[in-house]
């Protein structure tokens, strides 16, 4: 028998309910409900592999008007694969992960074309599972901004360094090798 959070009430801000659906391996969380009547709904699909995943996610706007925002999974044979979310303004994103389900880069599109990308570097062997650098870059493929990360060997973090036009006054894209 799970104990399951199904309200959150606070002094300074609005209460929070949520409802759940059981399914074989967990329950899922289905509806997240704020006063007046603003209810998030979540919809899944099971996949190929009997998982629930997340399908849509709907909540309410304006005047009755809803916003759908739906999610669709691509998984290749190595493990490695993508998931888009397609908003509700037709905007845009594609999470891409590897065969160890490390975020590798998340693609931002805006009017049908690719603006912005945030690209992670995962370490191997000695640095395995160590995030080793971040960047964005834009819709070419121009470094804009990137932190480094250094670590000893037990995983701690040593060191942390940033590069980038932090404050606007160098136009020109980074070049890192």
């Amino acid at each position: 028998n799970r104990s399951l959070l199904t309200k959150v009430t606070s002094l300074h801000k609005p209460s929070i309910e949520y409802q759940y659906q059981a399914s074989e391996k967990h329950p899922l969380l289905v509806s997240k409900a704020l006063p007046g009547g603003r209810i998030t709904e979540v919809e899944y699909l099971i996949d190929d592999n009997g998982k629930n995943r997340v399908h849509t996610l709907t909540k309410p706007i304006l005047d009755g008007l809803v916003a759908c925002t739906e999610f669709t999974y691509q998984i290749q044979g190595d493990g490695s694969g993508y998931t888009q979310i397609q908003g509700p303004s037709c905007e845009k994103t594609i999470h891409h992960y590897n065969e160890d389900l490390q975020l590798i880069s998340i693609e931002e599109y805006l009017s049908g074309s690719l603006y912005r990308t945030q690209k992670n570097l995962w370490g191997s062997k000695r640095d395995t599972c160590n995030l080793l650098q971040t960047s964005i870059e834009d819709g070419s493929g121009n470094i804009y901004w990137a932190k480094t990360h250094s670590y000893d060997d037990q995983g701690n973090t040593l060191q942390e360094k940033e590069y980038g036009n932090l404050t606007g006054a160098h136009p020109d894209p980074l070049i890192i090798n």
